[in-house]
């Protein structure tokens, strides 16, 4: 199966944006892509000086997610973009990933859990983490045989959650992430893809905005943690191709998801 990334600067612009979108959907379907990987928050760039994202936030029946649904569907391809989305909160807004499958049905909704309140940021003046809570956790959905969980930008420090996912059976991880510059960030965004990856023996597929604002470097490595594609600093696309047979090997040659005996799933009579 193929993957598409897409690493996209959104602007304050969400027709525009919408536009680049569909350029990258139509690039991607024309590669032989089944999936296409949006960057987080590609609805409207979050370094815009606005007070509220509560008007431009829409519920995932407006219009901006309808307009993703009926690309879905020309295309034939499955979509996973980032978007604002009302919160009970009329002061905040859901960071949050749709999913939405090749017959433009919604797959799975992902709302950001960890917000980036750190380095000098503070996400969560603007926007209401996601809930702890069964549905917001362990978010996977599937596509052409393949098992694909969802975590955001932030949320990739955070090694518990991605590994819920490889609990749920999840066999890739998508990455959508606007990851802000500053002193080695890009270096955190590689090590943290590298680490999630060998530890889940699992793909990671990040997908992120370019800079000046956000790092670029748009990267796919694979179940062993080597990497197989991506992208330097300015937008662009590539193409990444899954193979099960290598993450069959990988997860026999290297059981770690089977060898822990901390947090497993296991009966507690078989942790001696």
């Amino acid at each position: 199966m193929k993957v598409a990334l897409a690493q996209i600067t959104a602007s304050q612009d969400k027709a525009e944006n919408l536009e680049a979108i569909r350029r990258a959907a139509g690039e991607a379907a024309a590669a032989g892509a089944r999936l296409l990987l949006c960057p987080e928050l590609a609805m409207y760039n979050p370094a815009a000086d606005v007070e509220s994202f509560a008007d431009i936030a829409e519920p995932l029946d407006g219009e901006f997610v309808q307009a993703l649904s009926a690309l879905a569907r020309r295309h034939e391809l499955a979509l996973v973009v980032g978007v604002y989305e009302p919160s009970p909160d009329p002061k905040r807004v859901y960071n949050v990933e749709v999913a939405i499958g090749p017959d433009g049905g919604i797959l799975a909704v992902y709302r950001k859990l960890h917000l980036f309140d750190a380095l000098g940021w503070k996400e969560s003046d603007k926007v209401l983490p996601g809930e702890v809570a069964e549905e917001n956790l362990g978010v996977v959905f599937d596509v052409d045989g393949w098992r694909f969980g969802i975590v955001t930008c932030f949320d990739l420090r955070f090694p518990e959650l991605v590994r819920t996912l490889a609990d749920a059976g999840a066999e890739v991880i998508l990455h959508p992430t606007a990851w802000t510059s500053g002193p080695v960030k890009e270096d955190h965004h590689a090590i943290f893809c590298h680490a999630r990856a060998v530890e889940n023996t699992c793909y990671v597929l990040s997908a992120n905005q370019s800079p000046p604002v956000f790092t670029g470097r748009s990267l796919a490595v694979d179940p062993m943690g080597v990497a197989i594609a991506g992208l330097h600093e300015d937008d662009g696309l590539v193409v990444v191709t899954l193979d099960k047979d290598r993450l069959t090997a990988v997860r026999e040659r290297l059981p770690l998801l089977s060898l822990r005996r901390l947090g497993s799933a296991r009966p507690a009579g078989d942790r001696a």
